[in-house]
């Protein structure tokens, strides 16, 4: 056998021997079935108190304990930015914001806009859809930046402007495949019915939570009808 044939042989063992990385799926399933229980470092050093074996078990618990301190200040570093969100909306606009579980689950909320510089009426309907994404979790809430040249651009716009929902780059034609011929505009879908409204110009909060409830009432007088 040749070297160069002998070198590929050795790499395709090698290969062979690699594990694939499992999925967060495989993971989250080993986690669940493994929770409350030792870890293996544990339960080694434990039937063979061996320094080594300690030694692995002290690594493993001091990885867990980092791992578990990283996650918690992540954790509280995104709830205090939520709280901060909250409290740029005025108090009367999230009050009014606030729409029953019964009637917000399973809601898209879409604003089709334009920067403020090119549209100064789709700043307002962005803070009117920012206290319904911030007082709704159960709703989903999202913007179509309609000219924006990348999704970066779109990204970096939804950063500085402290939106907690996304925002997504569209170009004026796919803007007018949807029927959209003018900025803002918010288009509501009912996702459990299958159902869609779209309002043209600007909205306002009060406004816009009738028109949430509405559709869901008249899609439910729908189903009920056809009983």
């Amino acid at each position: 056998m040749t070297a160069c044939l002998k070198k590929k042989k050795a790499i395709q063992l090698k290969e062979k021997k690699i594990k694939p990385k499992a999925t967060l799926a495989t993971r989250e399933k080993s986690f669940y079935k493994n929770y409350g229980k030792p870890p293996k470092a544990a339960a080694t050093a434990l039937l063979d108190p061996t320094p080594s074996h300690i030694k692995a078990w002290a690594l493993e618990e001091i990885r867990q304990q980092d791992n578990a301190a990283e996650v918690a200040a992540a954790l509280t570093r995104e709830e205090e930015s939520l709280e901060k969100q909250k409290q740029k909306i005025p108090a009367a606009l999230a009050l009014a914001a606030k729409i029953p579980n019964y009637y917000g689950d399973g809601m898209h909320v879409v604003l089709w806009g334009e920067t403020p510089k090119l549209c100064p009426g789709c700043a307002e309907e962005e803070q009117v859809i920012q206290a319904i994404a911030t007082e709704n979790p159960n709703i989903t809430v999202s913007e179509n930046l309609v000219g924006a040249g990348s999704l970066q651009d779109a990204i970096r716009y939804a950063a500085n402007s402290w939106f907690d929902f996304n925002v997504n780059p569209e170009s004026i034609k796919n803007a007018e495949k949807m029927g959209v011929n003018r900025v803002p505009t918010l288009v509501i879908t009912d996702g459990e019915y299958h159902k869609t409204i779209k309002i043209g110009g600007e909205t306002g909060i009060k406004s816009l939570r009738n028109d949430i409830i509405d559709l869901r009432k008249q899609d439910i007088g729908q189903v009920e009808n056809t009983r």
